[in-house]
């Protein structure tokens, strides 16, 4: 091994622990008599002692299958060498297998490895050991669950991330592993940190920070200018914590924005493009009509962006970066091609490109360890490919991570500092139309931004109504003013938005006559039961119209977040029953799934319901004879029909949906006659049945209007 791989080399760490470990005795300490102090007394006779024998190191670790005798030259670069290729497949750590390895981090003074155990378990555990980077001693350790959602990390520790459904359990650790704060939330996604005390997530329409230590929210974002409909990422840039989200402005479009959220500026890009954060820098890839990277875009701000284009295609980003500087790499015909941009020189600083098969392991080794002859074609198994743990050691050493599909993991260095020549395939330009890039002109002023608020005084009495209702049923109902502005990809808009509802106070007081009619129909508690997504309650939403954002308009839609289950219906609507049931089935079609997951294959049966050709609701168009509002309007026999409606043929749910509102339909309106649609009736049937398996207490229901059918 040459001296400056071994410098790399000890650098890592890792790796210089690896080598140690292919080289120790584990029947000897490796202790050096000549080390040792003289001990040696003086008695009246002299006498002399054995040296004294230090301890065995504690928690050494016992890893096999490394090849880091001597580190492998790559290509005719001499700044490129193979350090280490490990069959992960022959890992162990102490009596454990394990099947992979991982370096997580390097600080000044730790290493963070993840280690995943090889069990044939569906809920196996994971390791994350921090050793010592000088000694290489394992300072502590903390297995966990490889179900885990994330394990963001940063320089002074990490967060265990636990999430299921809508509730999230947050764990703070140093790298002692020791526990320095914990909480749980139960926001729809999962909060984002940028450091170990600060994170943020956002709540139905607006951004908010999080300080662990205190405990309190803050409010970030300004709902008086946007609204949030999508919170993308967060990371620190520069000292600012910046975030990516998607805002909806006066136009009702959406928009793709960065928000730094220690000064509250946003600014906005191209949306035909794709934003995100590498390691301390905004990248925003600019499309071209055809969807090929026409540029990309890096800055730390707005104005030290610049603009990387390239001369060839299918450039890929790494995920790790160092500072100000970019690793870009291709792949063509099993060579690849590496190049580091720095943003602050405006111009690439390292290039190097590498024959893939110098990375492929001893092929007769692999064919043992998949159990396969000569005549399987191995290549495809071999091939490498970029690993996710890609990382600087120092200004001038990358190491590079490959690994394939056989189980070996492979670590290349590279000494930028020896980098002689080279020519770039990367094209950068000063971003002097930089405006051009961020397009804050777009947003058009067409609308105020609806702000939900209070009832106004002429509704008080409609707000005395629905509160007597809501009493009733254990539901909340929001109306008027109360019930506008953005959810999901839909704003909500006032009762002045439609110049065509004449007399909104009516249709609104009917509206909640019809939600106090529709409920009573379903058993007591039945509401109550249903939970979806970890949310639990129902809050009925009694809006004006509903305008979809880049999505057709509705009449109504469900929308689970922040604990509860929203059901949105305009008021204006004319069948305002059909949509509430509809919407209702949505949120019972969820439970129902949920609570017979693993006892009762559901969807399996639905599915068998289906026309042999259709099962699984595959692209094309039923026939007219298959759907039933159409045999209805064209005088046909319905008996062939299997859907309601072709919005019935979307997908099971809208089917299921569908067929529900139709026979909850009220004893006013013309009824279907499911007893001349035997395959819809069916489909009915066993949807009933199903609702009985899911609910508690359903021997005490009594008639229903979705069972009316069952017996016959």
């Amino acid at each position: 091994m040459n001296i400056k791989i071994a410098a790399a080399v000890v650098s890592l760490g890792m790796a210089i622990f690896l080598c140690s470990c292919s080289e120790k005795d584990s029947g000897n300490s490796g202790v050096d008599s000549s080390s040792v102090p003289d001990t040696t007394t003086t008695t009246a006779a002299t006498t002399t002692t054995e040296p004294e024998t230090e301890p065995e190191p504690v928690n050494t670790f016992d890893l096999d299958g490394f090849e880091m005798d001597v580190a492998k030259s790559l290509g005719d670069n001499n700044s490129l060498s193979l350090a280490a290729m490990i069959d992960c497949d022959a890992l162990s750590y102490g009596s454990d297998k394990i099947n992979s390895i991982d370096i997580k981090k390097i600080t000044d003074d730790r290493i963070l490895l993840m280690l995943g155990y090889a069990q044939e378990t569906e809920n196996s555990s994971k390791k994350l050991v921090s050793l010592d980077k000088t000694t290489y001693e394992v300072k502590a350790e903390l297995d966990y669950k490889s179900n885990t959602n994330s394990i963001p990390i940063f320089e002074d520790g990490f967060v265990l991330i636990n999430s299921s459904e809508n509730h999230h359990e947050y764990t703070i650790y140093d790298f002692d592993m020791n526990i320095v704060g914990t909480f749980e939330s139960t926001s729809y996604n999962e909060y984002q940190f940028t450091d170990t005390n600060t994170a943020y997530y956002w709540s139905l329409s607006d951004l908010f920070r999080y300080d662990v230590k205190s405990g309190k929210s803050e409010k970030i974002s300004d709902s008086s200018e946007y609204y949030v409909s999508q919170f993308t990422k967060a990371s620190r840039i520069e000292g600012n914590d910046i975030i990516i989200m998607n805002t909806v402005e006066e136009d009702h479009e959406q928009h793709t924005a960065v928000l730094n959220a220690n000064t509250g500026d946003v600014m906005y890009f191209d949306s035909n493009g794709y934003l995100d954060i590498l390691n301390g820098m905004l990248c925003f890839d600019k499309y071209a009509e055809d969807y090929s990277t026409e540029y990309t875009l890096y800055a730390t701000n707005k104005s030290n962006a610049v603009k990387l284009t390239f001369d060839t295609e299918n450039y890929y980003h790494s995920e790790h970066s160092d500072g100000d500087r970019i690793i870009l790499y291709t792949y063509n015909d099993w060579i690849f091609r590496f190049e580091l941009f720095d943003i602050s020189e405006n111009a690439v600083i390292g290039c190097f490109t590498l024959d893939a098969h110098e990375l492929i392991p001893d092929e007769e080794d692999a064919r043992k360890k998949l159990g396969v002859d000569s005549d399987y074609d191995m290549s495809y198994d071999l091939e490498p490919f970029v690993s996710n743990d890609t990382f600087f050691l120092d200004d001038d050493t990358l190491v590079i991570s490959f690994q394939n599909l056989v189980g070996y993991k492979m670590y290349v260095t590279w000494d930028i500092s020896m980098q002689v020549g080279f020519e770039s395939k990367i094209v950068t330009s000063e971003c002097d139309d930089i405006e051009s890039c961020y397009d804050e002109s777009s947003i058009s002023q067409l609308y105020p931004i609806l702000q939900p608020s209070v009832v106004s005084e002429e509704y008080l009495p409609l707000r005395e109504k629905a509160d007597k209702i809501a009493e009733k049923y254990g539901i909340e109902i929001l109306i008027e003013n109360e019930a506008i502005g953005f959810m999901g990809n839909y704003v909500l808009k006032g009762r002045d938005s439609n110049p065509y509802a004449t007399d909104p106070y009516s249709s609104l007081s009917s509206a909640l006559d019809s939600l106090d009619r529709e409920l009573a129909r379903y058993p007591e508690g039945f509401l109550e039961q249903i939970s979806n997504d970890g949310c639990n309650g129902f809050r009925f939403i009694l809006t004006g119209d509903i305008e979809g954002i880049e999505t057709d308009d509705a009449g109504g839609f469900k929308y689970a977040i922040d604990g509860i289950i929203n059901v949105v219906i305009s008021s204006l609507t004319p069948d305002l029953s059909s949509v509430l049931h509809h919407e209702l089935s949505h949120a019972i079609d969820h439970y129902v799934e949920e609570k017979l997951e693993g006892t009762f294959e559901f969807s399996e049966g639905w599915n068998k319901l289906n026309p042999e050709d259709d099962i699984w609701y595959i692209d094309g168009e039923a026939t007219t004879e298959e759907i039933y509002d159409e045999c209805y309007i064209n005088d046909l026999d319905p008996s062939g029909a299997y859907y309601i409606s072709y919005y019935g043929h979307t997908n099971a749910t809208e089917d299921r949906a569908t067929i529900f509102s139709e026979v909850m339909t009220p004893d006013d309106y013309l009824q279907t006659d499911f007893h001349k649609i035997p395959f819809i009736k069916a489909k009915l049937n066993y949807y009933a049945d199903c609702i009985r398996l899911a609910f508690d207490g359903s021997e005490n229901w009594g008639e229903l209007p979705w069972e009316k059918y069952l017996d016959s």
